[in-house]
Formats: C-alpha cells, sequence, structure tokens
C-alpha cells in the first residue's frame, strides 16, 4: 500500500475549506506511491474513472432529451430521441460501463415513458 504525504500549512488549509468542503480532499488525495507499477495504476485509473464519468454522462444527457420530448408531449421527437438513448445505453453496455440489467432497466423505464404519449 502506498504512502500518503501531506505538506499543507494552516493557513491553505483554512483557506481551501473555506472556498468549498470538497477541495482540500481533492488536494489531499494525490498518492505518493514507492513503486512504478504503483504509479502506473494510479495513472490508469484516473483515466480509466474519467472515461467512465464521460460515458455516464452521455447516458444521462440522452434519458434527458427524452425526457424532455416526453414533458413536451411530442411523440415523434420522443421516439427518435428514444432511438438514440438506446443506441447510447447499449454501448456502454458494451464496454462495460453499464451492467447488463442497468442497461436493461434504463430501456425499459425509457420505452415505457415514451409508450404512455
Amino acid at each position: 500500500m502506498g504512502s500518503i504525504i501531506i505538506k499543507i500549512s494552516l493557513k491553505d488549509y483554512a483557506q481551501t475549506c473555506l472556498t468549498s468542503p470538497g477541495a482540500f480532499y481533492k488536494t489531499v488525495r494525490q498518492i505518493m506511491a514507492n513503486h512504478k507499477s504503483a504509479i502506473k495504476r494510479h495513472r490508469q485509473n484516473e483515466k480509466r474513472a474519467e472515461y467512465n464519468r464521460w460515458w455516464k454522462s452521455r447516458v444521462k444527457t440522452a434519458a434527458r432529451t427524452v425526457a424532455d420530448a416526453v414533458t413536451a408531449k411530442d411523440k415523434d421527437t420522443a421516439s427518435k430521441a428514444l432511438a438514440s438513448a438506446m443506441k447510447e445505453i447499449q454501448k456502454a453496455k458494451v464496454k462495460g460501463i453499464l451492467h447488463k440489467n442497468a442497461a436493461a432497466r434504463k430501456i425499459s423505464r425509457l420505452s415505457k415513458t415514451v409508450s404512455s404519449l
């Protein structure tokens, strides 16, 4: 397990905590790894987390587009948005971002709302 080294003055700590509570945690979270492989693993994990956030954001945006079309009671736009959202959700499932049951649940719920129009 890597060691964590924290060197921050009390003034900086107070300033960071005042600006936003999560900011200090993000600055402290940097790990000083002891092994080359641990440094590489940390770098890979950060890349993967960013990629996963990007995909989840795409899925949420697609679902929001469907929901907006449903609230506007526009059946044509909703059905086109549903097809697009289903495609995004399936891609996220194939890439391992979403679990297969979670993807099926999201598609089912979106389909149900569109068919209610």
